[in-house]
C-alpha cells in the first residue's frame, strides 16, 4: 500500500490543484476513513493529510438487504446490511463536483446494524426466531439503495444506523374483529405479521394484537389489512388498524389445499361481494366481481339515515351490469331513555303538493 501513497520531493512547490489531487490520491491508496475523506490542510511545513474524527456520525448506502448475520457463530438478534459509505464530493475542480456519492472506491464497505429494527413490544419474539425463518427481520425500515445515517459505537465496536423500527404491519387475522358498539373501548383481534419474501406473502408465526379504535372493521380469521402501532395504545389495546378487507375489498379465507370447496368468504358480506374464479384460468384478465357501492347522497327518513345502492358486476375486469339495489338504513336517533320526547317531536312533514 505504501508504494501507492503519492509523493513530493523537499521543496517542491504545489498548486492548490496539485494539493487536491495529491489528497485524492491519498484517499485511493489508504482507504482509511469511513467517516469522510481525509482533510488536506498546508503550511510553512508543506501540506498535510489528516483523519476525520471516527466518532462522528456517518451517511451510508445499503448495498444489500436487512437480514440477521452471524457472528461466530452465533445469530444476530437484529438485522444488518452490508453498506458503503457516502461523501459529499464539493467544488474542487476535479469531477463529480456538488454531489453525494457513493465512496467505495475510496473506502471499506462494511457491515451496519440497525439495534432498534423490531418494534419494542414484538423485539423478543421476533429475535427468537431462527435464521431463513419468515418473519426473522420483521418487516425491515430499510432496503438496498437507502441511505441511512450510522454511529460507530465504541462499546459494540459497530456502526449502528440511527433511526426508529418499522411502525407499519401486513397482517392477518387469527381470530375474529367484531364492532363491539362502545365508542371509548375498541375491539380487539389477534392477528399474525405478513411479510413478502421470495416474490410472495408469508404468514408468520408472529402474534400480536390489533385494535379497532373506529369500531367499524369485522372480519374472520384470514382476512388480512394493515395496523399502526402508536406509542399511547400498543402496550394495552393493540396497534390500530388502518384497513381490513370488507365489502369493498372482498376478504376470501386461505383455501387449504386439499378442500374441493373453494375459498368461502370472510366477515359479515354477501358471497356477492367475493370475487368469484369465472372466466379466465390464469387470472390475468382480470377478476370476475360483484360489488355494491353507495350512489348520490345521503338523506333522512324519520329517524334513519337512508343511502341509495347499486351493484356493479364486472366480468374478468370489465364492467358488464348494473342492479339496483334497495336502499339501506341506519337508525341514528334515539337514546332509548328518551324515547318517549324523543319520537312526539318529530321533524315536521313536508308540504304536500296540490293540483
Amino acid at each position: 500500500m505504501s508504494s501507492k501513497v503519492p509523493r513530493v520531493r523537499p521543496g517542491e512547490p504545489l498548486r492548490a490543484a496539485r494539493q487536491n489531487e495529491l489528497i485524492d490520491q491519498a484517499n485511493t491508496a489508504a482507504k482509511l476513513s469511513v467517516g469522510g475523506p481525509l482533510a488536506g490542510g498546508g503550511g510553512q511545513t508543506g501540506i498535510r493529510a489528516g483523519m476525520r474524527d471516527l466518532r462522528r456520525i456517518a451517511l451510508w448506502e445499503l448495498t444489500g438487504p436487512l437480514g440477521r448475520d452471524t457472528t461466530d457463530g452465533v445469530i444476530d438478534d437484529v438485522p444488518s446490511a452490508e453498506a458503503v459509505p457516502v461523501w459529499y464530493q464539493d467544488v474542487d475542480g476535479y469531477s463529480p463536483e456538488n454531489v453525494y456519492a457513493d465512496a467505495g472506491s475510496y473506502t471499506r464497505s462494511m457491515r451496519i446494524y440497525h439495534v432498534d429494527g423490531f418494534p419494542g413490544d414484538q423485539r423478543t419474539e421476533v429475535a427468537s426466531l431462527v435464521a431463513a425463518q419468515p418473519g426473522e427481520i420483521a418487516v425491515p425500515k430499510y432496503a438496498t439503495g437507502d441511505r441511512v445515517y450510522a454511529q460507530f459505537n465504541n462499546q459494540s465496536g459497530r456502526w449502528e444506523m440511527l433511526g426508529p423500527a418499522e411502525d407499519l404491519w401486513r397482517f392477518e387475522l387469527k381470530t375474529p374483529l367484531v364492532p363491539n358498539g362502545i365508542r371509548n373501548t375498541p375491539a380487539v383481534a389477534t392477528a399474525y405479521l405478513v411479510v413478502y419474501r421470495a416474490g410472495e406473502y408469508v404468514t408468520t408465526s408472529v402474534e400480536f394484537t390489533v385494535a379497532d379504535f373506529l369500531d367499524i372493521w369485522e372480519g374472520d380469521p384470514g382476512c388480512r389489512g394493515f395496523a399502526k402501532r402508536l406509542a399511547d395504545s400498543h402496550q394495552s389495546a393493540g396497534w390500530e388498524v388502518l384497513v381490513l378487507e370488507s365489502e369493498m375489498w372482498p376478504c376470501t379465507r386461505p383455501e387449504d389445499s386439499g378442500s374441493s370447496s373453494g375459498p368461502s368468504s370472510c366477515g359479515p358480506w354477501s358471497s356477492s361481494g367475493v370475487p368469484s374464479s369465472s372466466g379466465s384460468s390464469s387470472g390475468d384478465d382480470g377478476l370476475t366481481i360483484s360489488l355494491d357501492v353507495v350512489t348520490g347522497e345521503p338523506y333522512r327518513s324519520d329517524d334513519e339515515i337512508c343511502f341509495s345502492r347499486q351493484r356493479l358486476h364486472f366480468t374478468a375486469g370489465l364492467l358488464t351490469a348494473v342492479e339496483s339495489l334497495d336502499d339501506a338504513c341506519v337508525y341514528v336517533c334515539c337514546d332509548e331513555t328518551s324515547g318517549s320526547s324523543s319520537s312526539s317531536s318529530s321533524a315536521p312533514e313536508e308540504p304536500s303538493s296540490s293540483a
